[in-house]
């Protein structure tokens, strides 16, 4: 299954440590906010930078969301990953 992570703070890096673990798993892609946490992310896990949220929601490559994102915008942004018919899992 093809994931792109959006929030590239510290909590991503426990994730991508781990995703290894399942080699079912392809991060295909990122993105954040804070461009030096998205370029800093995208340097040590080696992936699409993606410049803006809505070309993450437009690459029909990405399956699932992995949304890291502040607690108070996890609302919204899984509503628009569901609404693009991407899968999501929030942390």
């Amino acid at each position: 299954m093809n994931i792109a992570i959006i929030g590239c703070g510290y909590v991503s890096e426990f994730y991508a440590k781990t995703l290894g673990n399942y080699p079912e798993l392809r991060l295909v892609g990122a993105f954040d906010l804070n461009r030096s946490n998205l370029d800093g992310f995208c340097r040590r896990w080696p992936t699409v930078a993606y410049t803006n949220f809505q070309e993450l929601l437009s690459d029909t490559s990405v399956q699932l969301v992995l949304n890291l994102t502040n607690p108070r915008s996890h609302f919204e942004i899984t509503r628009q990953c569901l609404d693009a018919g991407k899968h999501v899992y929030s942390e």
